[in-house]
């Protein structure tokens, strides 16, 4: 049974694509989209609209945009299950086939596949960030910064030099603060 599909012209700009149409399975049509693991640009590509028409559709069409939220949210909770598991290790049921003095034998197996550690690593980095990360940041929070001018025209040059020393003081600390941190 071939469905005729309603046409609506959206106001506005086009974009060279025509009449862009809504008729009620695009609800459909991005909640499997979505299961696929499709942005709102490929949601796009696929129905022949522009992003502004995708947006449009969210905003006027609440059921389009919660078809959209449920495929997308559907999808990633299978692929972390998937995740999951493989992290985890698991066990599926097989029938092992072979052939026997010309009778084919059917045996029901147990198949383990053991935890694999990419899976637990990638996991455990993004649901445990802090204590899993590879990326370590270090912060200085106590930073003091003093700008003054000083007229150093009028200063001897024992003072010049008592200047020279506190600065070069100043430096080496700072340099010795660096070294240690890394």
């Amino acid at each position: 049974m071939i469905r005729k599909r309603k046409k609506i012209r959206v106001r506005g700009k086009s974009r060279g694509r025509g009449i862009v149409q809504w008729y009620p399975d695009r609800v459909r049509e991005v909640f499997e989209l979505c299961l696929m693991g499709a942005t709102d640009e490929d949601v796009a590509n696929v129905m022949g609209v522009d992003i502004n028409t995708i947006n449009l559709w969210k905003r006027t069409h609440p059921d389009f945009m919660e078809y959209m939220k449920r495929g997308k949210t559907l999808a990633d909770a299978k692929v972390a299950g998937a995740l999951f598991k493989r992290a985890t290790g698991f066990t599926i049921k097989e029938i092992d086939v072979r052939m026997y003095k010309g009778d084919i034998i059917l045996t029901p197996v147990d198949k383990y596949y053991p935890p694999d550690s990419w899976a637990a690593h990638k996991w455990l980095t993004v649901r445990q960030r802090t204590k899993w990360s590879e990326v370590t940041r270090i912060e200085n929070t106590n930073t003091n910064i003093n700008i003054n001018k000083f007229d150093i025209s009028a200063l001897t040059t024992e003072q010049l030099a008592f200047v020279r020393d506190i600065q070069e003081k100043q430096q080496r600390k700072a340099l010795d603060a660096h070294v240690t941190i890394n």
